[in-house]
């Protein structure tokens, strides 16, 4: 069996990250590697995802990764774009429930996976 890989790899204030992917039939696997000193691997089943976490004044984006139980905060536009081709997974940018461009979180009540801030208070009122 041939094994598909996929490397990409950002600066992230100081650091350089490291992202790769292995996969063949029935297994994918998720290598995070921060300089020479942290190195994380994850295999199938995984739970993967980028998602919108801030807006900047200027229009800048930022993005939150999460890969099994690795979560990356912070991460520009850019990287985000080149880790999502790495990882073959979406950027999730808008609200599932209003559908606006904005921050995002888990909608704890279950019935969207991410939703805006204006959504979530909306639903404590």
């Amino acid at each position: 069996m041939q094994v598909k890989a996929k490397e990409c790899t950002w600066q992230h204030g100081d650091a350089e990250f490291r992202l790769k992917t292995e996969e063949r039939e029935g297994y994918y696997a998720v290598y995070l590697s921060i300089d020479r000193d942290v190195s994380v691997m994850e295999t199938n089943p995984i739970s993967i995802f980028i998602r919108l976490e801030a807006l900047t004044a200027l229009g800048g984006k930022f993005y939150v990764m999460s890969v099994g139980g690795i979560t990356v905060r912070n991460i520009p536009e850019e990287a985000a774009k080149e880790i999502s081709k790495t990882l073959n997974c979406e950027l999730t940018e808008r609200c599932d429930d209003c559908g606006k461009e904005d921050a995002l979180i888990y909608d704890l009540s279950g019935k969207h996976e991410h939703i805006c801030l204006a959504c979530s208070q909306a639903k404590v009122s």
